[in-house]
């Protein structure tokens, strides 16, 4: 006999004051609800129906009500609990894919059921009959107590519950999911939600990858100008000036979305970094002179500058919860991707072929990217409460957003409270606001490890220190496995950070970074002096390695982290305008340092000083920043302002 393909089973535990004699177990009246959407099973509903003596349709239950999966269920049949069992056949017979137990109020048990509601989600209203979909999203973060189950979980939800009737109904579904009669699992399927999440994520890294290419690009070019490989002929100091032009752009682009944003929305500030993108690979693939090449590196920098400034908040704005830790990590993983993509590709390849390539990434988005919504804070701040709204529902893959709406407003609220202060009076207050000043310090120890610990020039400069060093393995080969090692560290990052927390891999990454700056430092010390290392010029490929996984590990990929958590909503912009300079101005200062030392003194000069910075920011983050994984803003905020010494405390 096959099977009716029901794709949807709903159940509820109910109460009924008229039915409280029903069982003792169930001595609230709380008893069990059966409905199908599907018409397929209506013979079995009857005759369940017949059996318990039960009417087919209940006069208190809704006619038609929105289900978690976006049908409508259309009628229902009422059974005892004793029957359990009875169900879980049914279950299991018709291979229904999805249970559900919510709860529902009647009578005297309504205000215990508001209240409940009310104290478990800190709701400002509680709602007879709440939207079903937004009570299972928020209820999959709480714990397994009461009678909440999605085929692949308990969960918990509010409802009037005894220790009785938790105990009960918490063995009926132990025993289905035990049995595995629960229906089937979603095996490897997403939801809305998450496909629609990993397309925008996807769409949007182009414009990152992109970047890391911009910045990779460097290192097999490098190689190419020293050795007369490349047609365009330059020095050793215009070498640093194409390098180090890119973070001059990448200043210059970091400021320019906060006067755009506003005006004409988060997507198309976004559209509109794709133009100096695609010119800078057209001047670059084309340059004959150092003119045209020194343009193209500033427009690519002015691109990158403004991809890194709007992708993280178009991503905070258009994510839900769930997913925006993701989307947030992706960032550094797909820009170290474009970092080996260029050194894998760059290395064989001419500069005009290397450009091509590299200008299929920003164009690949501007096909794609306009096919994405705006971001629904930009909306809803345009009074476009429609379109936000079609947004949300959207992107997030539900109907219920009421709660993501409230947030918006929130923010709007708190935006608009400190709309009237200039950017003098912000400043003002980053020092007389002792919370504020010490996120600073803490957000300039980060960025220092980021940018003044050596990591853009030595990957910059890396073919460089492999050819001096004389060891047998090729060049290319050592490039391509310091840029596969940078992948990996970010992505052991993104693993370990929600055990371990941001602080302990800090305090883990600097030491590895600082041992190997101090051996590379020795090796280059004793090659300068004159004596024989052939022995060991196998260290600078291991060492520029370990370096890259200390460094990638966690200074590299962090101080995004903390940027996003340890400001207040009135001092993000102006946190993310400050960071944005620094970083592009201490990046191209070092770059720099490091030619100069280099030609004139020798590798190992830049590198003791690389290494004695990491060790001066080692002891800086061990004492003064703090701990944010699993704290809430408002918990880490109060931390930041209690804490008068600004020290951390050890536990």
């Amino acid at each position: 006999m096959k099977r009716p393909d029901v794709p949807f089973l709903f159940l509820l535990i109910l109460a009924a004051a008229s039915h409280k004699s029903l069982c003792t177990q169930f001595s609230r009246g709380v008893y069990s609800i059966l409905g199908v959407v599907s018409p397929d099973s209506f013979d079995t509903l009857h005759s369940y129906s017949n059996t318990f003596q039960m009417p087919f349709m209940t006069p208190w239950f809704p006619e038609k009500v929105l289900t978690p999966s976006s049908g409508l269920l259309d009628f229902a049949i009422s059974m005892r609990p004793d029957y359990h069992r009875a169900i879980i056949d049914t279950v299991r017979y018709y291979g229904w894919k999805k249970i559900i137990y919510l709860y529902d109020s009647h009578d005297d048990v309504e205000t215990r059921q508001e209240s409940s509601v009310l104290r478990t989600y800190k709701l400002p209203a509680a709602k007879k009959r709440y939207c079903f979909e937004r009570k299972t999203r928020e209820a999959e973060e709480e714990d397994a107590s009461r009678c909440f189950l999605n085929s692949e979980k308990v969960v918990r939800v509010a409802g009037p519950t005894t220790d009785k009737t938790a105990g009960g109904m918490q063995q009926e579904i132990s025993i289905a999911k035990e049995s595995h009669e629960v229906g089937s699992q979603r095996k490897g399927i997403m939801d809305g939600e998450m496909c629609r999440q990993a397309l925008i994520g996807l769409m949007c890294n182009l414009l990152i990858i992109d970047s890391g290419f911009q910045e990779g690009w460097s290192t097999p070019t490098i190689a190419k100008f020293a050795s007369r490989e490349d047609p365009l002929r330059v020095n050793t100091d215009q070498i640093g000036w194409i390098v180090n032009l890119l973070y001059v752009g990448i200043g210059f682009g970091s400021t320019m979305p906060f006067f755009l944003m506003n005006r004409i929305g988060r997507k198309k500030t976004l559209l509109l970094s794709v133009f100096p993108k695609v010119a800078s690979w057209v001047l670059i693939g084309l340059a004959s002179d150092r003119a045209s090449m020194f343009c193209g590196r500033i427009l690519a920098g002015i691109g990158c500058g403004i991809s890194y400034s709007v992708l993280p908040m178009y991503f905070g704005e258009i994510s839900s919860k769930r997913t925006r830790g993701l989307l947030g990590t992706m960032l550094s993983v797909s820009l170290n991707v474009g970092v080996l993509l260029v050194c894998s590709i760059g290395l064989w390849i001419s500069r005009f072929a290397m450009a091509m390539i590299g200008m299929c990434l920003p164009i690949s988005f501007l096909i794609t990217f306009p096919w994405l919504p705006e971001s629904s804070v930009f909306l809803m701040r345009r009074n476009e409460l429609s379109l936000a709204e079609k947004t949300l529902r959207w992107a997030l893959g539900k109907d219920d957003i009421e709660e993501e709406l409230e947030e918006i407003q929130r923010t709007l609220a708190m935006e608009n409270s400190s709309k009237n202060r200039n950017f003098l009076e912000i400043v003002k207050e980053m020092y007389e606001k002792k919370g504020n000043a010490r996120a600073f310090g803490i957000i300039l120890i980060l960025f220092s490890a980021l940018s003044l610990t050596g990591g853009a020039p030595i990957l910059a400069y890396q073919s460089e220190i492999f050819e001096k060093a004389k060891f047998e393995v090729p060049t290319n080969l050592s490039i391509i496995m310091t840029c596969c090692v940078i992948v990996i560290a970010g992505t052991i990052c993104v693993l370990l950070v929600r055990i371990t927390g941001k602080r302990a891999l800090l305090l883990s990454s600097a030491p590895a970074s600082l041992f190997a700056l101090i051996t590379l430092s020795i090796f280059f010390t004793l090659l300068s002096a004159g004596y024989d290392v052939s022995k060991f010029n196998w260290i600078p490929s291991v060492f520029v390695v370990i370096y890259i996984l200390g460094y990638g590990l966690a200074m590299n990929p962090m101080p995004l982290a903390y940027l996003g958590e340890i400001f207040s909503f009135e001092m993000k912009r102006t946190a993310a305008i400050f960071t944005s300079l620094y970083y592009a101005g201490t990046t191209t200062m070092i770059i720099k340092y490091y030619q100069i030392m280099q030609d004139s003194y020798g590798t190992h000069v830049p590198l003791w000083t690389f290494a004695g910075i990491t060790m001066i920011l080692w002891i800086l983050i061990y004492f003064f920043v703090p701990e944010t994984e699993g704290k809430t803003v408002e918990e880490i905020l109060l931390e930041l302002r209690n804490n008068k010494e600004g020290i951390v405390e050890q536990n």
